[in-house]
């Protein structure tokens, strides 16, 4: 048996909803508001239900469909009491990996041209997720209606990532304008305006973010 990860608990999630066989689970969370911020590749899915089976927090029987066999999971009573013990304790913060972001760090080794490119890269990658769900709400009138009971839960993370996504396109926005300005990407007179006219205003803001809502 493997130790149980965040992964193993976010799929018990799934099968507390309901059974599911491990390539519709699959299938679903690609779909999911949590693939948004804990995304896995399909294979590790398929390890992890059978994990759980080995741990005993679900079970697995073989369903007929048509001339196929498929294994269908479903949640074990200790399953549900080790999903509510997890869902009890505070998870860890944040954890961000976004390279595009890691490249404009260092874009005063690179050309001006090359920074207005991953930023339009990066615009393209930051719209293709909401891009994807209307798509996928056009053509499924089912969307976000599967479990009417959990949709009230849904709505808070997809609040989150519509608000996200506008912060970053404005912050986009920003960018290019003051890049447009700039003659090249290292120090110059004009990339100081930039920086006399944010740094203190961004200092400023911080202080005020925790002077309100810190402890």
């Amino acid at each position: 048996m493997k130790k149980l990860t965040t992964t193993s608990y976010i799929l018990l999630g799934q099968l507390a909803a309901q059974p599911w066989s491990a390539y519709d689970l699959t299938k679903h969370l690609r779909r999911s508001n949590v693939s948004a911020f804990w995304p896995r590749a399909e294979s590790h899915i398929y390890d992890e239900v059978k994990n759980l089976v080995a741990h005993k927090l679900a079970t697995v029987k073989d369903e007929a469909t048509g001339s196929r066999q498929r294994s269908v999971y479903s949640i074990a009573p200790k399953g549900r009491r080790a999903l509510k013990k997890w869902v009890a304790v505070p998870g860890n913060g944040r954890l961000m990996q976004w390279e595009q972001m890691v490249k404009i760090s260092y874009a005063d080794y690179g050309s001006k041209d090359q920074l207005i490119a991953q930023l339009a890269d990066m615009r393209k990658a930051i719209l293709s997720r909401p891009q994807a769900w209307v798509a996928l709400m056009e053509d499924d009138p089912t969307v976000g209606k599967r479990f009417p009971h959990r949709t009230h839960i849904g709505v808070l993370s997809a609040e989150l990532m519509l608000r996200e996504t506008r912060m970053l396109l404005d912050w986009l926005e920003w960018v290019e304008r003051e890049v447009a300005n700039w003659l090249h990407t290292r120090q110059s007179a004009e990339s100081d305006i930039t920086l006399e006219n944010t740094f203190t205003q961004v200092k400023e803001a911080m202080k005020q973010l925790v002077e309100k809502f810190g402890e």
